[in-house]
């Protein structure tokens, strides 16, 4: 199976979910450096990971959905 091609902003999220295992869309950005991206930038760009099938949601916490890597560390 081919892997998705990604932009440098997935990838960064992918670094994020890699280094701490699982997340919310929230610890994903504030995990990134000031200026960050805005929430919903990030939101955006994970929901199209998931349907790059590189994240899927493991589990939901309130309105917050919990987010996985699914893609391996050795995509790039």
């Amino acid at each position: 199976m081919s892997q998705p091609k990604l932009t440098k902003l997935e990838l960064q999220i992918l670094e994020a979910l890699w280094a701490q295992g699982k997340a919310s869309i929230r610890e994903i950005q504030e995990s990134f450096p000031e200026p960050r991206p805005a929430y919903t930038t990030i939101q955006t760009t994970v929901y199209r990971l998931e349907g790059k099938k590189a994240v899927r949601r493991i589990q939901k916490i309130g309105n917050a959905h919990i987010f996985e890597p699914l893609a391996p560390r050795d995509l790039t």
